[in-house]
């Protein structure tokens, strides 16, 4: 499962805007990267209600997730689990 690559086109700008505005995880589900978008949701939700800094992650997310699918739409394959430029 971790081995698996994502491929396919998918919107730079519509990851990033569903990243900011969605607790920084659907925009992850969007490319496929469900587990990423799992935990991105949890760190959200955790580190709101803990230490009140949730908005952290919906920002790295929408970056992280920007240049995910812009590798995406140059036809360059992402892993589950890849961070920003790095591709698989």
């Amino acid at each position: 499962m971790g081995d698996e690559q994502i491929t396919g086109e998918k919107s730079p700008i519509g990851v990033l805007f569903l990243n900011l505005c969605l607790l920084g995880c659907v925009g992850y589900f969007y490319m496929g990267q469900w587990q990423k978008g799992i935990a991105a949701l949890a760190a959200t939700l955790i580190l709101s209600a803990a230490v009140g800094i949730g908005l952290i992650v919906p920002i790295v997310a929408c970056i992280d997730g920007y240049m995910q699918a812009k590798q995406m739409s140059e036809g360059k394959a992402v892993g589950h689990w890849t961070f920003f430029s790095a591709t698989k």
